[in-house]
């Protein structure tokens, strides 16, 4: 029995680096993409303080054909480190926490909560970007076309109609999806806590912490309100969140490390 704990204890950590270490890529990759779109970023900022929306769509696509290269590079480059972020949960921290929770059932609850909160939270993501394409397809619909408009009359309040409820119906799927990140990220956070009490691994609750934090700072809205901006802070504050989310991944690749470098502990 205790070899088969300390092959779960071994195998979930390898499973805890790797993720870890595709994360690292992934994020790389993302503050990359980041820098190639950082036009339609200050773009964006400079707009959102006094530009209507028609404007700042107007702006965008202008943007697009004069930076075309850095949009399709920066595009491709979120788009694989989107991938590789989505490959780093579901593939390798999800069934780390369940090899973790074989080991020790301490570990059984957060495990729960984060596999099936990440889960929740991607199906219902999947189901809302289908339901983004549907209504962009529906919107079309309304357009008042001559021959839609003679031969039939009630097909464009029809759309209309069609489009309201799937509207309301993407309004239920992101709220759900939104929850079930929120509580996958919970789970992720409290199992890292009791991870690092059973391994007596300091690291993994300084990763906890800093997730917290570089969390929060995401959720942290800068607008740009020139000519009042500030834009040596907004530089600053930029450089910040994603210089925490690196030390948090590199950190949680040092402790995986660390603990595997020893025997294993008894839960």
């Amino acid at each position: 029995m205790q070899v088969l704990q300390a092959d779960d204890y071994r195998y979930g950590l390898n499973l805890l680096k790797k993720y870890s270490e595709i994360s690292i890529i992934s994020y790389v990759l993302e503050v990359i993409s980041s820098i190639f779109l950082a036009p339609y970023t200050m773009l964006l900022y400079s707009l959102t303080a006094y530009a209507t929306s028609q404007h700042i769509l107007e702006e965008i696509m202008a943007s697009l054909q004069r930076y075309l290269v850095l949009s399709v590079i920066g595009g491709v480059l979120a788009l694989v480190g989107f991938v590789l972020g989505l490959i780093a949960i579901l593939f390798y921290l999800i069934p780390s926490a369940g090899r973790l929770a074989k080991w020790s059932s301490t570990l059984s609850t957060p495990s729960k909560l984060l596999k099936y909160g990440y889960y929740a939270g991607f199906i219902f993501g999947a189901i809302s970007a289908a339901l983004i394409i549907l209504a962009v397809i529906t919107s079309n619909g309304t357009t008042p076309l001559p021959g839609m408009i003679v031969k039939q009359p009630g097909a464009r309040e029809g759309y209309q109609g069609l489009l309201v409820i799937i509207i309301l119906g993407l309004v239920v799927t992101l709220l759900v999806m939104g929850l079930g990140i929120l509580l996958g990220w919970v789970g992720m956070i409290m199992f890292l806590l009791e991870l690092g009490s059973l391994t007596k691994e300091g690291l993994f609750k300084a990763v906890a912490i800093l997730d917290v934090l570089s969390s929060g700072l995401s959720l942290v809205n800068i607008r740009v309100r020139p000519p009042y901006a500030n834009p040596v802070a907004i530089i600053l504050f930029l450089m910040l969140f994603p210089a925490i989310r690196l030390t948090t991944l590199l950190l949680l690749r040092k402790a995986t490390l660390k603990v595997l470098s020893v025997e294993a502990v008894q839960p």
